[in-house]
């Protein structure tokens, strides 16, 4: 039985970058779960417009949370959050995003997926993140919704902890040219 996947993002204030994050991943995803942590500019109600064109045929869970993850200073626990959105997925594998997040050639991602998960009951999938043009670093971004979870409240990582996991890395990207890909350019 080919295995489903959910992905998970969690947003806040992502106007400028939701449909570009969502549209790559409409082929990939069988459920997309979405918290939104507080946006104020607009975020849930786009993505309830894009959701309403139904142009493809992925479940959506958007849930609105407020400042649930934040501390009384108001820090954000990203890890918290992340796992937060795990719990609200339905799928049999979870994939994180952020909403800088693009998936690319998410058509031979999703081929590997199907061969990896059918291979491996609950197998961790890496796929590489993209700052810039010089600068690629590995991340497990896919595994078994029972057995992931985040550790870490800020630099927060997924890890699989099931007894029989295999972990396989994969030359995969996803393209994230943030904020923070400013350190990278030259002047």
């Amino acid at each position: 039985m080919q295995k489903t996947i959910s992905v998970c993002i969690v947003v806040k204030d992502g106007k400028n970058k939701i449909i570009d994050c969502l549209s790559s991943i409409t082929h990939f995803a069988d459920e997309i779960v979405i918290i939104d942590t507080g946006s104020v500019d607009g975020t849930p109600e786009l993505i309830n417009s894009w959701n309403n064109k139904k142009q493809y045929s992925n479940d959506i869970i958007l849930e609105c949370v407020g400042n649930k993850f934040h501390d009384s200073e108001g820090n954000f626990d990203f890890g918290s959050a992340k796992n937060y959105s795990i719990s609200k997925a339905t799928k049999d594998f979870v994939m994180w995003m952020d909403v800088n997040d693009i998936l690319q050639n998410q058509i031979e991602v999703k081929k590997a997926f199907i061969k990896m998960s059918s291979k491996y009951e609950h197998v961790g999938i890496i796929l590489r993140t993209k700052t810039s043009d010089v600068n690629t670093f590995p991340r497990l971004r896919i595994g078994p919704r029972k057995y992931v979870n985040f550790i870490g409240n800020i630099h927060e990582y997924m890890v699989n902890t099931a007894p029989d996991s295999v972990i396989i890395s994969t030359k995969f990207e996803f393209k994230n040219y943030g904020e923070q890909s400013i350190l990278y350019r030259e002047n």
